[in-house]
């Protein structure tokens, strides 16, 4: 695929004009199926509200149709986590190599992924690059998305789409242009690189979320709050906070993730030295297959679905509350 080709251009070849033909023409291609997205839909759909209590009586109304819908998703969903059920048996096997069903059970592999220092300083490097991305993620996509949500312009569709862009060209693009800006810099040998990057791939999920979080915000509550003579922080604090809390640790969840899942931009702005998680374990793959990968996957499968759930269970939690509140 086109990606693969500029990444062979750049680490094989060494051919820089052709990668960045690449580069120019996919990134063209996405951005073209955006405007096309725009124009047909509007950008504002990714950011609605969630729907209310009507779409839960439509739900009861399904039809036939709607019932189809539901057991093509069940469908779909079970093709998308069928890889995973059968990579968790492989990660117990106890052979030299993989095989389904195993036929020994253990946890060699996963006593081997804790007992080598590079898989636990790989990981001790994924958690402080998404660490400090999503900080740096939610305060930039907070800021955005309150200043958007206050400004009233004929041009705020563009703007919209101006902070969503990061999300929608491919990871590649931005990896080729911030090794061949960060690389002379010496910014890759201590993770700088890797941090701007993944920061401008984690803003736009944090700025969605706010955004849809503030459309919800009833401004009612911001005006009375003034009229009573709150300042500009305690209105912050007592009445904004508490509302768009949701929207922040959503927005900081899907940042957290994002960078610690990310291999294609760790694969060009990290060096062996501070090379994270999944770097570490596509060099696993792709140059010697060692058990551990699969160990180490079932590690990050774990703690991603661990995070997710952590922030549904919040989620809905607040939700509760809030409404017991009104």
């Amino acid at each position: 695929m086109i990606a693969e080709l500029i990444s062979h251009n750049i680490t094989d070849e060494l051919n820089w004009g052709i990668a960045a033909a690449l580069a120019g023409v996919l990134l063209f291609i996405t951005l073209c199926a955006l405007w096309v997205f725009n124009r047909l839909f509007g950008l504002g759909r990714l950011m609605a509200p969630p729907a209310g209590k009507g779409s839960a009586s439509a739900v009861q109304r399904r039809g036939v149709g709607g019932g189809l819908c539901v057991v093509a998703g069940g469908v779909c969903a079970l093709f998308l986590i069928l890889p995973i059920l059968v990579v968790i048996p492989m990660s117990f096997g106890t052979g030299s190599f993989p095989t389904f069903p195993p036929p020994e059970y253990g946890l060699r592999w996963y006593l081997n992924f804790f007992a080598q220092r590079k898989w636990m300083a790989a990981l001790w490097q994924s958690v402080q690059v998404a660490s400090m991305v999503t900080l740096l993620a939610m305060v930039l996509g907070a800021t955005a998305a309150l200043g958007m949500h206050k400004l009233r312009s004929a041009h705020q569709g563009w703007l919209d789409a101006l902070f969503i862009i990061p999300m929608s060209v491919p990871a590649i693009i931005t990896a080729v242009a911030l090794y061949y800006l960060c690389g002379p810099l010496g910014l890759m040998a201590n993770s700088a690189a890797l941090v701007i990057g993944h920061t401008v791939l984690a803003v736009p999920y944090c700025y969605l979320t706010l955004r849809a979080a503030l459309q919800g915000f009833d401004a009612n509550l911001e005006l009375a709050a003034r009229s009573l003579g709150a300042g500009w922080r305690q209105l912050w604090v007592r009445i904004m906070l508490p509302a768009l809390l949701p929207g922040l640790v959503g927005g900081a969840v899907f940042a957290f993730i994002t960078s610690f899942d990310d291999v294609v931009m760790a694969l060009f702005l990290t060096t062996l030295r501070n090379r994270t998680l999944p770097k570490l374990m596509y060099e696993g793959l792709a140059m010697d297959f060692d058990p551990t990968v699969i160990a180490a996957s079932c590690l990050l499968i774990a703690l991603t679905a661990a995070i997710l759930i952590a922030h549904s269970v919040l989620s809905r939690k607040g939700a509760k509350h809030a409404t017991v509140t009104r």
